[in-house]
């Protein structure tokens, strides 16, 4: 899932919106959607979705369009809005509780990091 401010609508594949959205009814969409590098697609059509939650937040009656291709869901302005994410002006309103990474990993990279770069780490800067 991606939260996209500069997006003016929240899309998801077919097969995620049957997964959490059963029963609901698409209607046919008016609209073009227009990716990053200018690849239009028209939805299959566009839901009303009575009820969502996120962090204690309660919004209403909000427009999810449903593409057939099968891409990361997008949450735009309107729900990123109504879920109090952003602000009018776009501010984020957004706690992380906390983040998890794989720590091995994470050592990993950090060790590459040291050894490409050793010159900075010798104290000598």
């Amino acid at each position: 899932m991606e939260f996209d401010p500069g997006a003016g609508v929240t899309a998801m594949s077919t097969k995620l919106f049957e997964q959490h959205f059963p029963g609901v009814k698409l209607k046919p969409s008016k609209i073009i959607l227009s990716s990053f590098f200018k690849v239009s697609r028209r939805p299959m059509g566009v839901a009303q979705i009575s009820q969502i939650a996120f962090q204690n937040k309660i919004a209403h009656d909000l427009e999810l369009h449903v593409v057939q291709e099968d891409v990361n869901p997008v949450i735009g302005r309107p729900w990123l809005r109504a879920l109090g994410i952003i602000d009018a002006h776009n501010n984020v309103h957004l706690q992380m509780n906390s983040i998890s990474i794989d720590s091995d990993s994470f050592k990993e990279k950090l060790e590459n990091l040291k050894k490409r770069y050793s010159s900075l780490f010798d104290g000598k800067i």
